[in-house]
C-alpha cells in the first residue's frame, strides 16, 4: 500500500479533523505513538526474544517479563495489542517481515513509543544481530504556531546502522528545538548503496529527508517501510511485557 492511499483510508475511517491534525504530526497516523521511533532486526523474532531473555538474566534486581505468542491479519491488528492502558514499565512487539529483518515495536508507560538511544544497541549485542533505528518525526514548529491544535514536535529524521552494539553509520536531519534551527549530524561510513547527494543541499532540513530514509532501507536492506504487506504478522508474532 503506497503512502498517499494510507492516508485516504485513514481519513476514511477516523475523520477528516482528526486525522489531518495527526497526519500533520507522524508519518504512519493510524498507527501512532509506536511508529516515530521504531528498529528492525535481522533475525527471527524467536531469537529476538532470547536476546531479550539474555539481557534481563544480566541485568540487576528482578525483571518480569510476560511472553504472548499470536497472529494478526495485518500489521495495524498486532500493533492494536500494545495496550496503552496497561502502564507496564514497557512492551516489545516483534513482527516477522517478508525478508530477514524483523519489526521491533515499543510502548513505554502506556504511552511512549520507542527509545532508539538504546534499544538497538541492546538488541544487536544480546541477539546478536544487525539492528536499524529510526526515528521519523514530522517537524510541526509552524504550523502549531499558526493552529495550536496541531501537536507541537521537532523534527527529525534519524538512521542507525548498529552492528555487535556498537553505532556503526548514523545519518540524521533534527530541528534542534533550541533557536539554533536545524542540525544535520553523520557518523560512520556511508553504505554502499546510500545516496550522498542531498547532504549537500542548502536547506539542512533537505539533507536527508523521509524519502531519502524510505528509499535507503529498500535500496541497501530490501525493507519495504511504508508497504504494509511487506510486515507478515499472521506468521506469529511475539509480544514481551515487562510488568
Amino acid at each position: 500500500m503506497k503512502a498517499v492511499s494510507q492516508y485516504s483510508v485513514c481519513l476514511l475511517e477516523l475523520g477528516k479533523v482528526k486525522v489531518k491534525a495527526k497526519s500533520m504530526t507522524y508519518f504512519l497516523p493510524h498507527l501512532e505513538p509506536v511508529t516515530k521511533e521504531f528498529t528492525f532486526v535481522r533475525a527471527k523474532p524467536t531469537d529476538i526474544a532470547h536476546g531479550f531473555s539474555q539481557f534481563a538474566s544480566q541485568t540487576r534486581g528482578t525483571s518480569v517479563w510476560r511472553t504472548t505468542h499470536f497472529r494478526a491479519a495485518n500489521l495495524e491488528s498486532a500493533v492494536s495489542r500494545l495496550d496503552r492502558s496497561r502502564r507496564s514499565q514497557a512492551e516489545y512487539l516483534l513482527v516477522p517481515t517478508d525478508s530477514e529483518w524483523t519489526a521491533l515495536f515499543e510502548l513505554h508507560c502506556g504511552w511512549n513509543g520507542g527509545d532508539i538511544n538504546t534499544t538497538p544497541a541492546r538488541i544487536s549485542y544480546f541477539t546478536p544481530a544487525d539492528a536499524i533505528g529510526l526515528i521519523m518525526a514530522r517537524d510541526t514548529e509552524r504550523a502549531h504556531r499558526s493552529d495550536p491544535k496541531i501537536e507541537l514536535q521537532y523534527g527529525s529524521i534519524r538512521f542507525d546502522f548498529v552492528r555487535n552494539g556498537e553505532v556503526i553509520r548514523h545519518v540524521q536531519a533534527m530541528n534542534s528545538a533550541s533557536g539554533g534551527g536545524w542540525e544535520f549530524h553523520t557518523f560512520g561510513e556511508p553504505l554502499p548503496k546510500e545516496n550522498l547527494s542531498n547532504f549537500s543541499n542548502r536547506e539542512i532540513a533537505d539533507r536527508f529527508t523521509f524519502d531519502n530514509l524510505v528509499e535507503l532501507l529498500s535500496s541497501q536492506f530490501g525493507i519495504q517501510l511504508l508497504d504494509e504487506s511487506f510486515y507478515k504478522p499472521q506468521l506469529g508474532c511475539i509480544l514481551l511485557i515487562h510488568v
